[in-house]
């Protein structure tokens, strides 16, 4: 069975914009529950005015993601919320949104139906049941990235996250579909469920989720939106971590009622996945726990964690729960604890849990010393992660992670240069993402993700540009797009564009060699070597006609084929003299063979023919203006635009003429060029 892996996450949390903003939180040990949420008056029925609030749930890009203005303002926010973070997570993985288009790529979301503050949605008759339903979220996901896998939401209250990720991994190791997004939603808009909470003794009045601390008195609502990408570890361009085993079970009957979690059943859940996956307990380094901080809750799960992971330990177990520091996110709260574990894979250090002042009486396992709650800063270099939820219906998840130990590549010496093609959906996105590679010029992986990411159009990112990094040199450009699928033209110079050692650094390119190779072998018989033109000619190799129109010919087919090779077809082609040569071949009208035959005979022609006392010359003229100042002998011989002309005719009359322009002020410049007289007969 090929791996299953996590490439991409994305996320908001309270007060963190993205995973990266959590990261730092977390590991500064910050309480991210805001003091005055503001949601819903203070002291709302004796309700506690804490709460971990997301920073912008209002603000939608309608245009960006062609939803007209009134469907986007019927949406759920958690709906727009999930859009955005889809899209991150997929280019987070170093994916091109629409390489993924029409995919069996599955959604599988965990949220709960909606309810809260009506005043948010303006067009309740319009949109309530497209804007505002389970179905419709999962539903807009597959639509808007085109994805032809499985696609639901559903709800186990607290665990629907990770029960949405393990059904999203049986999916895929069942064949039903190629990837997955899962996704976790939860944004808290009235007061109603946190009355109910209160009433049932799990919500605290202090505002605070006290894992294992001996006041622990129930958990703090708050909210999240959070997406990873699963996908075959084949398919992958990165992986954070190896889904090493995962599975879901229910509590079924108990006496003490349905809300009450049970030790027992989360005990069977890790025992079933252990055995299925061949996992050995001892192998689990770290725990991330449910950790809501209720008096049950964190009973019943210390003692069915330290049951199952700490028989025949040496060392305690380590625990801790990213809810004392957000809050209590419910429904996406599985998926929030994934991007902490996977934080701390990705930094090797474990963050500290808050409001633990002292273990529980009750908390037996983590007083024996089969568990330890991470209190501090804990480096983490190894092994495999667990994570734990459990729903107040009864619904337990269980989840195994196994890290991606990746060793950093030192700067390669032979790097001479990296060309990374960028773009942002306005400027600010753009410069963001031209800073972050030049913070990380050598971080390969970096850039070759960039690469990935960037190698074609996005819909609607018009800010495009690159970044040529060549050992601490950046060379930059950038600019907005106004018009979507330009086409790719190829334009081919003509006599003029060859200079010394043109071909020598693109032999470095293996295909760009053997395509050249293959010119060669064509003129070998004339006794021409044509490498040793491109790669060691100077001013006096190329006085030669002949050796001018080949180098062009063959170093122009060659990138053609190259570029090709890349899978860069041109919509149609230019080209100018020798570089009409070029043309009929990039167009399939002419062989390889012919091209360097044709460029060798136009050489030969041009170079036996008798010459004349004549010369070309650009000046900055318009053709009336031309007209009206040209001697009898001048004539204009191409038009290069509007007002800038290609003149020929005698030297003594061109260089006269050039004199008197430039006096005037006028561009005008001689083309050093030998004119030849041909002479065809028909």
């Amino acid at each position: 069975m090929e791996p299953i892996v996590i490439s991409g996450i994305s996320g908001r949390f309270p007060g963190c914009d993205n995973t990266e903003e959590l990261q730092k939180a977390l590991v500064e040990g910050r309480d991210l529950v805001s003091d005055n949420h503001g949601r819903w008056p203070k002291d709302f029925y004796g309700l506690t005015n804490r709460g971990g609030i997301i920073n912008d749930i209002e603000n939608f890009d309608n245009d960006f993601f062609g939803v007209p203005p009134r469907q986007g303002d019927g949406l759920d926010p958690r709906t727009r919320l999930l859009m955005e973070t889809t899209l991150e997570a997929i280019i987070d993985a170093g994916v091109h949104p629409m390489d993924i288009r029409g995919t069996r790529t599955g959604v599988f979301i965990g949220m709960t139906t909606s309810r809260g503050n009506d005043s948010v949605f303006e067009n309740k008759i319009n949109y309530t049941r497209i804007g505002r339903s389970m179905a419709m979220t999962s539903g807009m996901i597959s639509f808007l990235f085109d994805l032809r896998g499985p696609s639901y939401s559903l709800d186990t209250a607290c665990s629907s996250s990770l029960y949405a990720f393990c059904q999203a991994f049986r999916a895929i190791k069942g064949g039903e579909c190629d990837a997955a997004i899962v996704c976790g939603a939860t944004i808290v808009l009235d007061p109603y469920d946190s009355l109910e909470y209160k009433t049932m003794n799990i919500l605290s009045p202090t505002g605070k989720c006290r894992f294992l601390d001996e006041d622990r008195d129930g958990f703090v609502k708050s909210e999240s939106v959070v997406v990873t990408y699963l996908q075959k570890s084949k398919d992958a361009k990165r992986i954070y971590a190896t889904v090493k085993g995962c599975g879901t079970n229910t509590d079924g009957f108990k006496i003490e009622g349905v809300t009450k979690p049970s030790s027992e059943m989360q005990r069977k859940l890790m025992e079933d996945i252990y055995e299925e996956f061949d996992i050995n307990p001892l192998d689990i380094t770290y725990m991330e726990a449910h950790g809501t901080g209720t008096k049950i809750g964190d009973v019943e799960e210390t003692i069915a964690i330290a049951d199952i992971l700490c028989k025949d330990r040496v060392d305690p177990l380590l625990i801790g729960s990213v809810k004392t520091n957000i809050g209590h996110t419910e429904m996406s709260s599985g998926l929030t604890s994934i991007i902490k574990v996977i934080l701390t894979m990705e930094h090797g250090v474990i963050p500290p849990i808050l409001h633990l002042n002292k273990v529980g009486e009750d908390l037996i396992p983590v007083l024996d010393g089969k568990l330890k709650p991470v209190t501090e800063l804990t480096p983490w270099t190894s092994g495999l992660i667990g994570v734990n939820s459990f729903g107040v219906g009864g619904t337990n998840a269980h989840v195994v992670l196994e890290p991606n130990l990746k060793m950093n590549p030192a700067p390669d010496d032979m790097f001479d240069g990296r060309l990374v093609l960028l773009a942002g959906r306005n400027e600010k996105g753009l410069e963001k993402i031209k800073q972050l590679l030049k913070d990380n010029e050598y971080s390969f992986e970096l850039i070759s993700m960039m690469d990935c990411i960037f190698y074609k159009p996005i819909r609607n990112y018009n800010h495009r540009g690159y970044l040529i990094l060549d050992k601490g040199e950046i060379i930059e450009k950038s600019e907005k797009v106004t018009k979507e699928g330009r086409q790719t033209w190829f334009i081919y110079s003509g006599i003029g564009s060859q200079w010394p050692h043109m071909g020598r650094d693109l032999l470095h390119i293996d295909y760009f060699k053997q395509s050249m190779d293959e010119c060669a072998q064509v003129l070998s018989p004339l006794n021409i070597d044509l490498v040793d033109i491109i790669t060691n000619g100077d001013e006096e190799v190329f006085k030669n006609v002949i050796h001018c129109f080949i180098a062009i010919v063959a170093v122009s087919v060659c990138l053609t084929d190259f570029l090709k090779l890349l899978g860069i077809e041109p919509d149609g082609m230019i080209g100018h003299s020798v570089g009409e040569v070029c043309c009929a071949y990039a167009d399939g009208v002419i062989s390889k063979r012919e091209a360097m035959l044709i460029a060798h005979a136009r050489g030969v022609a041009l170079q036996t023919a008798p010459s004349i006392d004549g010369t070309l010359a650009v000046v900055g003229l318009t053709a009336e203006e031309a007209n009206e100042i040209l001697p009898d002998d001048l004539s204009i011989a191409c038009y290069n635009c509007i007002d800038n002309l290609t003149i020929s005719g005698p030297k003594k009359s061109i260089n006269d003429i050039v004199d008197k322009l430039k006096a005037e002020g006028k561009f005008a410049e001689v083309i050093r060029v030998q004119i030849r007289l041909i002479t065809v007969s028909i």
